[in-house]
């Protein structure tokens, strides 16, 4: 009875959270995939500058031309303004009202810039001809590396002299818009770039447009609302402690399995006795990666180096392309997690 008892409290706590506001729009919100997520790259740095470099390349297949990186220079150099970056006699930061005038006519970009120190910038930008140079070091889950933006800067310093590129900025963009350990480069969030993508959608081509929006998507489900989510899955830790542990108890294993496992322990419980006589016998259980395994709890023990003497083994096997799995269930001696006879 007091197993039917927890069988109901359990059952219910789980209805308790499907039926929360927050879970529905966890639910929902996580259901909105994107390219990114299909590929597994939605929070992944390279590919995060990679995209960014696809952006901000005036010549190539978006069809924005210059516009994105003209607002994207824009913003971080009202930000730059506004934080005071000044590289002394190292040059001048990029103005805003320069960042407006830019032909843009040879611009230059590289994504993963190796440096002579094998150190190796997210995104380099410059130009030869208007004198100017801004380096981007993206993070997306990572911390700055010890010394990396200052070493970043001080390595720039020698590759692009100041007497050849007068006209600087280096920005350090995360989520949150946090500062790096150098005060030369200014912290610029991804929420920067979404409203340069939200003012430039329009301008795209017919490609462009549609990777434009699939990274918006991205950005605003998986990078600017992440402390949110956060947010809501506490919460529901919070409220649905029993739920939540008997979700992480039951699906971590293979679900056909798990019910094979009930099957079993129907059968061992009957009241006819055939298979085991004690059919109040309490029932301890064990998973692994492609297994489960249970036995007696008070399993009467003769030799200490056996300490499950026997046990009921289900284990799983799935078939190629997913169509099938083949579920058995053997009756094996030893103990689960050593060998078994």
């Amino acid at each position: 009875m007091q197993s039917l008892d927890n069988h109901d409290r359990t059952i219910r706590a789980i209805e308790e959270l499907i039926e929360d506001a927050d879970f529905e729009s966890l639910n929902q919100r996580l259901a909105e995939r994107t390219l990114f997520d299909v590929l597994g790259i939605s929070e992944d740095e390279l590919s995060h500058s990679k995209m960014m470099a696809w952006l901000l390349d005036p010549t190539e297949s978006h069809g924005l031309g210059s516009k994105a990186l003209r607002r994207f220079l824009y913003r971080a150099a009202k930000l730059a303004h506004a934080a005071k970056v000044d590289f002394g006699k190292d040059g001048v930061p990029i103005t805003p009202l320069l960042a407006e005038t830019l032909s843009f006519a040879d611009v230059h970009l590289r994504c993963e810039y190796s440096l002579l120190n094998r150190r190796r910038p997210d995104l380099v930008i410059w130009s030869e001809d208007e004198r100017w140079l801004c380096v981007i070091e993206n993070k997306i889950l990572s911390d700055e590396g010890e010394e990396q933006t200052t070493s970043y800067y001080n390595e720039m310093l020698r590759s692009f002299p100041p007497d050849q590129f007068r006209h600087r900025l280096f920005i350090y963009l995360t989520p949150e818009g946090t500062w790096p350990e150098s005060r030369k480069f200014v912290p610029v969030s991804y929420s920067t770039v979404a409203c340069v993508l939200a003012k430039a959608r329009d301008a795209a081509a017919g490609f462009g447009r549609v990777a434009i929006e699939q990274y918006a998507n991205c950005l605003g489900g998986r990078i600017l609302e992440r402390d949110q989510l956060q947010e809501i899955c506490w919460k529901l830790c919070r409220n649905h402690r029993v739920a939540i542990d008997a979700i992480l108890d039951y699906g971590d294993v293979n679900m056909l399995a798990a019910k094979t496992r009930e099957r079993v322990l129907e059968e061992l419980r009957r009241r006819d006795g055939s298979v085991i006589p004690g059919r109040n016998l309490e029932w301890e259980s064990s998973k692994g990666i492609d297994w489960i395994a249970i036995w007696p709890r008070n399993w009467p023990i003769k030799m200490r180096s056996l300490k499950y003497p026997g046990f009921f083994k289900i284990w799983w096997k799935d078939e190629p392309q997913g169509l099938s799995e083949t579920i058995k269930v053997e009756l094996g001696f030893d103990r689960p997690h050593g060998p078994a006879v």
